[in-house]
């Protein structure tokens, strides 16, 4: 399966909005049976992955896109249907449309759960591919220059393939450009703990625990059980304007890793 076109795209938008429209004038009966079938094609898709017919469970999830092409979560659990059937390039390619709907629908930007879910499996994909070429999927967008989320990608890949020192940078790179990105901050912060890397993760679970605070929304309990082993107590002081600086960039030779963390505990994570 290709990308969809900026002319796909546009289209597949243009007939969310029609339905969209025509639910407030009372017309949306045919909309509403078209995301039924496709929402009952895709939950069916579910339970046959879940018991391990992928060839069907893809058939469903094909059936969900068809009558529904903005249905980025149909596009997501195909992904997750061909990376368990060992065909990672289509699985790249699928989590790569899935981000791309998202950002072309009405619900997808607001979605971080889903997104984040999206860029775990896009990761995954690519370094149980072992090939190099997958690598170049790592940058999710298809035209422009790299973002933060394509370098947390490329840390992800790293990440789950061992390889701590290559990771700690891309994180780093990522956490740089996007500073804002409180999922990032969260996820990098607690790796760095992990490694017992004290001083870096404080810096970027205070930064998690402080973008939180500032948008003022919930308190992340992964973020203020992070802070507390570290000897922090999470609290208002901690969303001081101080402890919004840019993120830490090791200088010179990064720093020795005193734990080993293997390649099947990293993919665990």
């Amino acid at each position: 399966m290709n990308l969809p076109s900026y002319r796909s795209i546009s289209r597949v938008a243009s007939v969310g909005l029609l339905c969209a429209s025509a639910a407030f004038a009372g017309l949306s009966a045919g909309c509403g049976e078209i995301v039924t079938y496709a929402g009952e094609a895709r939950q069916q898709g579910i339970k046959l992955y879940n018991e391990g017919h992928y060839a069907e469970a893809a058939g469903s999830f094909n059936s969900a896109i068809k009558q529904r092409p903005q249905d980025y979560e149909s596009y997501y659990y195909l992904g997750r249907t061909h990376e368990a059937m060992g065909a990672f390039h289509q699985a790249v390619k699928d989590y790569r449309t899935t981000l791309t709907m998202m950002d072309n629908s009405l619900k997808g930007p607001t979605d971080t759960e889903f997104r984040l879910k999206t860029l775990d499996g896009l990761a995954s994909a690519i370094s149980a591919g072992k090939d190099a070429t997958l690598e170049q999927a790592a940058f999710v967008k298809t035209s422009g220059p790299a973002t933060g989320e394509d370098f947390w990608v490329i840390a992800k890949v790293r990440k789950l393939d061992g390889d701590i020192d290559s990771a700690l940078v891309e994180y780093a790179k990522a956490a740089k450009m996007d500073p804002e990105n409180q999922p990032l901050a969260k996820e990098f912060g607690l790796y760095l703990a992990k490694l017992n890397q004290r001083t870096l993760a404080s810096a970027e679970l205070r930064r998690a625990y402080a973008i939180n605070y500032r948008k003022r929304l919930a308190d992340d309990p992964q973020v203020n059980e992070g802070l507390r082993a570290l000897g922090i107590i999470p609290g208002p002081s901690l969303a001081d304007e101080r402890d919004l600086h840019q993120p830490i960039l090791p200088v010179g030779p990064l720093p020795e890793v005193k734990v080993q963390i293997g390649k099947e505990a990293a993919k665990a994570e």
